[in-house]
């Protein structure tokens, strides 16, 4: 009686399908990997082939048996409400989601008392954004201005990883806060 929604596993299967696509040696599971400045090139080379052949023989064949479950046994039997509340005990369950995210008792009604304020208070800010970029708070306005900025595309995968490693770093420094 309890399981992800269908939409959810759709698009775990899709991610793996793309992770699966790539050579080995492409993967990010490779490629993202960082090397002590004071290695030599011959250490960093040894390891990265070692990283190759994990990948090549035991990530991506447990990735495939994995992904090859979620759609052919896992998606047919999954829920397709989205809402956790749809298992059985939704509840219960939905509570212990926001436990287990949050480390708080905090009840539905609280999460979604939260979620309105805390949306208000986006909504607002980016009016203000958008008056202060476009001289309008017309909330369209500030997306086309956005899209047309060079600054807000990344023109490559090795941007976007290093964009989000770069994000991560950021969120990782202020997390005490």
């Amino acid at each position: 009686g309890y399981s992800a929604a269908k939409v959810a596993v759709e698009r775990t299967v899709a991610q793996l399908d793309a992770m699966l696509a790539d050579v080995p040696a492409q993967s990010p599971f490779v490629t993202t990997v960082r090397f002590p400045a004071d290695w030599e090139d011959a250490r960093k080379d040894e390891l990265r082939a070692k990283l190759v052949a994990a990948v090549e023989t035991s990530l991506f064949p447990g990735l495939r048996r994995y992904r090859d479950f979620l759609a052919t046994e896992y998606l047919p039997a999954a829920r397709a409400e989205v809402g956790v509340r749809a298992n059985k005990d939704g509840e219960a369950c939905y509570r212990a989601l926001i436990l287990s995210h949050t480390n708080l008792t905090l009840s539905p009604e609280e999460i979604h008392r939260i979620g309105r304020e805390q949306a208000e208070q986006n909504l607002a800010e980016m009016k203000a954004m958008a008056k202060a970029l476009t001289g309008s708070e017309d909330i369209q306005a500030l997306k086309v201005h956005l899209a047309a900025q060079a600054s807000q595309r990344v023109t490559s995968r090795q941007e976007l990883i290093d964009f989000a490693e770069a994000l991560i770093a950021r969120a990782e420094a202020r997390m005490p806060e």
